[in-house]
């Protein structure tokens, strides 16, 4: 067994790559704030991969007609809103150390 010892500094650590983690990032980083996230399992296999039918916002900025409030892909929502995030993150060159016990 090898031990890899690797020193990271950043102003913030965020625990877990699922969408609350990510999303959470992503907010610090477009304010300017040096993130790091880090996770127990891989990004792409986190638990928000399983969430299935619509997830209930307010989407009056993206919406006129306030009164839609759900947006779905299915029984895909939580894998699309997964992957949608990782690729925003990947934008922004967030670091992800993932797969850590």
């Amino acid at each position: 067994m090898i031990n890899v010892e690797q020193q990271i500094a950043t102003s913030v650590v965020v625990i877990g790559t699922g969408g609350s983690g990510l999303r959470a990032a992503i907010e610090l980083v477009e304010r300017g704030i040096e993130v790091l996230i880090v996770g127990k399992r891989p990004k792409t296999d986190a638990h928000t991969t399983l969430a299935a039918g619509g997830i209930n916002a307010a989407l009056a900025t993206m919406d006129a007609d306030t009164f839609r409030r759900n947006a779905f892909a299915g029984d895909y929502t939580g894998l699309e809103l997964q992957r949608t995030l990782i690729r925003r993150a990947a934008q922004l060159a967030i670091p992800v150390l993932d797969s850590v016990s």
